[in-house]
């Protein structure tokens, strides 16, 4: 339809709705003035001026002719039954009414309808375009799945009725994650390619960090399983961090395969003759499994997290002088010193010439010995003083951090139960959120799951 016939047509069906919109701002401003209560007098109006928009989207798509609805949807292509896109040619089925949420509520077009003679895909024009997910419009899906990954879905539900007077029953918000999940899952796993602006600049810093958590699930004997995390994070110039997560509920060897493909991305190449491009950082606890896994990357610096030995430094002293003492204070100081300067194989040496006294010598001096056992197995990643004149952070406080927004924030609530395929569909969702990710799910027109 031509542009200025399109426009006749709206504001023809448009006039007898702006005398209600008029009506709305005047009875605000009188409902205000005799004293009642702003709040829903504000909430009425909104959801006036929502239905005057939901109704000119409906007018706006419901005049669209079908033959440029038809050609958009052919050159955009859309997604086969497999869920990878497909141009195959498309068989009308005419045109049938249809219901979609929106931002602004929901509106009731007509679309024209086909079927993929390749792939055999039944699908609506109107649908493709507007990338609906679970009857939802990409922006109204965007709104209800970030309520959804912040809070319990009954919860958001309300949440979603107070801010903007949608009305979507809890059931249809986790149906929504179930939807998106696996588009979540597809983009978190994604490798930015090397020319692509979201690579670190040559030259930065990039850490690879990785931990994990506890999550309760319905498997009987088996109540609690160990969610994995990844991150790789560099800092921009103007001082932003970007954050690439990867998230997983039971299957630690999938985390450690996108980290993998992220390393063999920022590894050197024999055409640059071995040199580093990124100064690549892996820093983790004293997980055995961690490190197991970083050995096979020699040309990248690694390092104990500085708090975690601390803590395990601190453990030591509580059983030598006692908790909350000052000696244990002043030897922590005394140990940790040491460390920062690289000394290892001597406050080892030191440690196995201690000889605790007392009733209860037997378990200091287990707990001294495991301290130095700890500090031998470990020596190679304590080299703090170093890392920190060359600008490098120490600790893994950004996967600790990410950990607990993903896991416990908002999956280790009362009550809260998870199978296997729930709680990857919405840590996906979560871990695209907290890394601030969360609007790579719409950049391209296909990513959305086949209905």
């Amino acid at each position: 339809m031509a542009e200025n016939t399109l426009r006749d047509s709206l504001l023809q069906g448009l006039q007898g709705q702006l005398p209600d919109v008029v009506d709305a701002v005047l009875g605000l401003l009188e409902r205000l003035e005799k004293g009642e209560s702003a709040k829903p007098v504000e909430e009425e109006f909104r959801d006036e001026v929502h239905r005057f928009g939901a109704r000119a989207l409906e007018l706006a798509l419901g005049h669209q002719e079908d033959s440029d609805v038809r050609q958009a949807v052919r050159l955009q292509g859309h997604l086969g039954r497999d869920g990878q896109p497909c141009q195959g040619t498309l068989a009308s089925k005419g045109r049938h009414g249809t219901s979609i949420l929106t931002v602004m509520g929901p509106i009731h077009p007509w679309q024209w309808t086909a079927v993929c003679r390749t792939c055999g895909r039944h699908l609506g024009a109107l649908h493709e375009l507007m990338q609906v997910v679970n009857g939802m419009s990409a922006a109204a899906a965007s709104v209800v799945g970030l309520e959804a990954v912040k809070q319990a879905y009954a919860p958001s539900q309300r949440s979603l009725k107070a801010a903007l007077g949608l009305e979507v029953d809890d059931n249809r918000v986790a149906h929504l994650v179930d939807e998106l999940g696996p588009t979540a899952t597809a983009v978190m796993t994604e490798i930015p390619r090397p020319s692509h602006r979201n690579m670190p600049p040559r030259g930065s810093t990039v850490y690879v960090l990785t931990d994990g958590g506890r999550i309760r699930t319905r498997e009987k004997g088996c109540p609690w399983r160990e969610p994995c995390l990844g991150l790789v994070t560099w800092q921009r110039p103007d001082g932003t961090w970007v954050k690439y997560g990867v998230s997983h509920p039971t299957d630690k060897a999938k985390v450690l395969g996108v980290l993998d493909k992220w390393m063999l991305r920022l590894s050197p190449r024999e055409e640059d003759g071995w040199k580093t491009h990124w100064d690549v950082v892996i820093i983790a606890d004293g997980a055995e499994w961690i490190w197991n896994w970083a050995g096979q990357y020699w040309w990248a610096t690694k390092a104990l997290d500085y708090y975690h030995l601390k803590e395990t430094v601190w453990k030591a002293a509580k059983a030598l002088y006692g908790e909350g003492t000052a000696k244990a204070a002043q030897w922590v100081r005394r140990i940790m010193d040491r460390l920062w300067c690289g000394w290892v194989p001597s406050t080892v040496e030191m440690l196995h010439k201690m000889k605790p006294r007392g009733w209860d010598r037997e378990a200091k001096w287990q707990a001294v010995d495991s301290l130095a056992t700890y500090l031998e197995n470990h020596a190679d990643l304590m080299r703090y003083g170093e890392n920190r004149n060359a600008g490098r952070r120490i600790g893994s406080g950004a996967i600790e951090s990410l950990c607990k927004q993903v896991f416990s924030m908002r999956m280790k609530g009362p009550g809260m139960f998870w199978g296997e395929e729930g709680a990857l569909n919405l840590m996906a969702l979560r871990t695209l959120y907290v890394t601030g990710r969360w609007e790579s799910l719409w950049e391209q027109p296909l990513r959305k799951r086949a209905g």
